[in-house]
């Protein structure tokens, strides 16, 4: 393991290194992908999961949010382009409950539950279980559009 160009032998939370590993090649090796230890659960890779997602602001040339919306997801080190399936729900800001029909569409300061879908799997968890790997955001034209957190990995499945 390296810091900069010191090797060392134990790292902190945070801390950007270098790891080299045995038997894998640096092209093997790509921004998002997650190390844990040998016999460990690991890290569910997903292309598709629900999430809570407040708008923050959108393009003026694309001023609502709905099914079929594209983007850039980044989360922990990933960036995906990802599109959105599905708005399932809106919530209200005050109260925090569900609307029980599925919106149409959510603009600029809304908070929607929403199905998205990326093009290659990424590595992620619910928000309940790794805060870490459970928060997002979505760009679009180099501008955040939407902060989320998930909430479910496998959406309409049971």
């Amino acid at each position: 393991m390296w810091l900069d160009q010191d090797e060392v032998q134990y790292l902190v939370g945070g801390e950007n290194a270098r790891v080299k590993l045995k038997d894998i090649s640096d092209e093997d090796i790509m921004p998002g992908f997650v190390l844990g230890p040998r016999g460990a659960v690991a890290c569910p890779a997903v292309k598709k999961f629900e999430a809570q997602l407040i708008i923050v602001e959108l393009l003026d040339h694309k001023s609502i949010f709905s099914a079929g919306y594209t983007a850039v997801l980044h989360v922990h080190a990933a960036a995906e382009e990802c599109s959105v399936l599905a708005l399932t729900s809106s919530i209200d800001k005050k109260t925090g409950k569900r609307s029980k029909k599925a919106p149409m569409f959510v603009k600029s300061g809304g908070v929607v539950t929403c199905v998205i879908e990326v093009e290659q799997s990424i590595c992620v968890e619910t928000f309940e279980a790794c805060p870490q790997l459970g928060r997002f955001t979505l760009r679009d034209e180099g501008k955040t559009i939407g902060i989320g957190k998930i909430l479910d990995l496998s959406p309409g499945q049971e």
